[in-house]
């Protein structure tokens, strides 16, 4: 009777450390980073453009960054923030996926995931990079490179 309850708990843990490294391998995919934390040529690049509200790569000469934006808000339009962002690979392709939600009040606090930046890891299965929007894929707006 030990024995089972001893290989119980043998595939219990082993099962959990499995599962942890699934959730890490997700992890290295994408990593959000604070605007403060960037590298000075992209902060500058960022803060210097005034880019639009939209979906964006930057591409520095060794680091790729998802860059989602939608700071720019006209005065009684609803205020676009940005959740649940993760991503996978299907074959050659990393997925981004990433929900975009609306809120009328200026003051909520999930608004200041109005701006959020993700640096894409590299990785040598990776040929492709598509965003989905709210469950449906989409274009990026701008790829910008050679930052």
């Amino acid at each position: 009777m030990k024995r089972i309850g001893i290989c119980i708990i043998i595939f219990i843990l082993l099962f959990m450390t499995g599962c942890n490294e699934e959730e890490s391998e997700i992890d290295k995919l994408i990593e959000r980073v604070a605007l403060s934390d960037l590298e000075e040529d992209v902060k500058d690049f960022i803060n210097r453009k005034n880019i639009d509200n939209g979906i964006y790569m930057i591409n520095t000469m060794d680091k790729q960054y998802l860059f989602l934006n939608s700071q720019s808000v006209v005065n009684g339009e609803e205020a676009a923030y940005f959740s649940n962002v993760y991503a996978e690979f299907s074959a050659e392709t990393l997925k981004i996926y990433f929900e975009e939600h609306f809120v009328k009040d200026y003051s909520d606090d999930r608004l200041e995931d109005n701006m959020v930046i993700y640096l894409i890891h590299d990785d040598p299965r990776r040929e492709y990079i598509l965003p989905h929007k709210n469950g449906i894929e989409i274009p990026f707006d701008v790829i910008f490179g050679g930052i």
